[in-house]
């Protein structure tokens, strides 16, 4: 029986196939949030030390040569404080932020940030309460670009600043929130332009 001559037909590996497919040009992912914080009556001795993921992003960079990621982060800041007899009349809040990336396993900070409260109560019953947003945008020329990477937002310390403890009863403040963080990002192939192929 002769054979017809005709080839078989060529099975792709739908792995290398998905490695060789072009990313879209621009893309918006959306991170979630992780952790939400609260605490109350927060003095120099009793705040957490240990970091606090508060919103996580993962990113696949595959198919990617020059990835370049445009990261945004927001989030809800809530401090409330009553003047105690007995206590100083100023109290302060420093909140320590830190943008970590982990790539492949290879874990580093990108930058810190900081946000500060001064308090400045009066009188005995006065009362402070705040709403306030924080955010940041951070642009990552060097991101990975295979595989996956994962974006974290780490809140890596909370600070009660009491300038002035006047040895009767230490500040404290009354209550700290943190919640409805978010971490998106922007990402685009950069390949074309550093070839000088888009103007």
């Amino acid at each position: 029986m002769k054979e017809n001559g005709a080839k078989p037909p060529v099975v792709k590996n739908p792995a290398s196939s998905k490695a060789k497919q072009k990313p879209a040009g621009v893309q918006l992912v959306c991170g979630k949030e992780v952790s939400a914080v609260k605490r109350r009556n927060l003095t120099m001795e009793n705040v957490p030390t240990d970091p606090i993921v508060l919103a996580r992003l993962e990113l696949d960079l595959t198919g990617y040569d020059k990835p370049l990621v445009s990261l945004d982060f927001h989030t809800m800041i809530e401090v409330r404080d009553i003047f105690r007899a007995g206590e100083n009349i100023t109290i302060g809040l420093a909140l320590n932020f830190a943008l970590q990336k982990d790539c492949n396993g290879s874990k580093q900070t990108l930058k810190t940030y900081q946000y500060i409260v001064n308090i400045v109560l009066v009188s005995d019953g006065d009362r402070y309460d705040i709403r306030d947003s924080f955010n940041f945008i951070f642009c990552d020329e060097h991101a990975c670009h295979q595989d996956c990477c994962v974006y974290t937002v780490e809140l890596t310390s909370i600070e009660v600043l009491d300038p002035v403890a006047n040895g009767e009863d230490e500040n404290r403040l009354m209550e700290l929130k943190i919640e409805a963080s978010v971490l998106n990002a922007i990402l685009q192939e950069t390949a074309k332009l550093h070839s000088g192929g888009v103007k």
